[in-house]
């Protein structure tokens, strides 16, 4: 009996030991980093991403997947056994959730990595993918922004087509000097009424209205109409 107890005692004080306590803390360390980062990557995906997909149900599992990944790596980096058995566990998971666009992949990947580097008890690796993804990602959101720009639609309407028609004086040559691209929507013509409307790309409220101006100085009997 005694002999039962003090290897039950020998054990409790196994763990407990300093040894022991110290990699508590560094376990719980990378856990909580973990998490931190796991939460900004979530701030970014729902910043520079969400607002133009409408949709949140990716970011919701970064924080549960970057700890998790943390807790797979520390436990299987010390066993050779462990890694071989979560290889062979993991060749039989099928996902089946749709990934509908590339950003998503990306950012699940991300969490992934950032899980990889701290759960090898690499902070540093860890780190510099959270500066790198912010750039990025600041980017992609500028990118999105511009792109997502609506171009503007200008229409004059007038009773002399070859005025408004002509390819060296009419309405599209003389946007030329105010707006880098012009896309012709409509050409119309019926009786004696002609219109003509084309798109504005890359131009805003205050070149919007010079070439409203421009153009009513040009066409002054015509209708002139931008939205």
């Amino acid at each position: 009996m005694d002999e039962q107890v003090d290897a039950v005692q020998n054990t409790v004080e196994s763990l407990w030991s300093a040894e022991q306590i110290a990699s508590i803390q560094t376990i719980a360390v990378y856990l909580l980093l973990a998490f931190l980062f796991s939460f900004y990557i979530r701030f970014l995906y729902r910043r520079f991403h969400v607002v133009q997909s409408g949709a949140d149900s990716v970011s919701i599992i970064f924080p549960l997947l970057t700890v998790v990944t943390v807790a797979v790596i520390m436990t299987i980096k010390s066993s050779l056994a462990l890694s071989l058995g979560m290889v062979g566990a993991l060749s039989i998971v099928r996902f089946r959730t749709a990934i509908r666009q590339p950003q998503e992949l990306a950012y699940l990947f991300l969490c992934i990595a950032i899980g990889l580097s701290l759960g090898a008890e690499f902070p540093q690796l860890a780190v510099i993918l959270v500066i790198i993804a912010s750039v990025c990602a600041f980017w992609m959101g500028r990118q999105a922004e511009s792109d997502s720009v609506n171009p503007l639609v200008l229409t004059v309407a007038g009773d002399n087509a070859e005025v408004l028609f002509d390819a060296a004086t009419g309405v599209i040559a003389s946007l030329g000097e105010y707006v880098a691209e012009v896309q012709l929507k409509r050409l119309e013509v019926q009786g004696e009424n002609s219109q003509v409307r084309v798109e504005l790309n890359g131009i805003d409220t205050v070149k919007a209205l010079e070439v409203v101006k421009h153009l009513t100085t040009l066409f002054p009997n015509s209708r002139i109409k931008i939205q």
